[in-house]
């Protein structure tokens, strides 16, 4: 259902106000050990098949991947790939795979719909 419910805000021509707050509690840099944090971003739903991630450091644009009843963002940055998924309880994973390769993946909840 929230897939459906996803699709049909995508198909609605342009911005929705409708978002999700995702709220990350944990982060983990490559090859350390992860540390509490409180970092937030926002999914919102764009113009056609656009969804942006929005943060304090940065606003991407990127699309939606569902995958039986979970859902998964991509977005890429000029230095950066992003992939967000979301499990149907809320439960989130964020992991940014930067050059190197080096990678940070926070883990947290997201509520709501883009």
């Amino acid at each position: 259902m929230r897939v459906i419910l996803l699709i049909l805000a995508l198909s609605v021509a342009g911005p929705s106000v409708a978002a999700t707050t995702c709220l990350f509690t944990q982060e983990c840099l490559e090859g350390e050990a992860c540390a509490e944090t409180s970092y937030r971003v926002e999914l919102v739903a764009g113009d056609g098949q656009v969804i942006q991630l929005i943060s304090d450091a940065e606003t991407l644009e990127g699309r939606m991947i569902a995958s039986d009843d979970n859902l998964h963002y991509v977005f890429e940055a000029p230095t950066a790939a992003h992939l967000l998924s979301e499990a149907p309880s809320g439960a989130a994973r964020y992991t940014i795979h930067l050059d190197g390769p080096f990678t940070i993946t926070y883990h947290g909840t997201c509520e709501g719909t883009p």
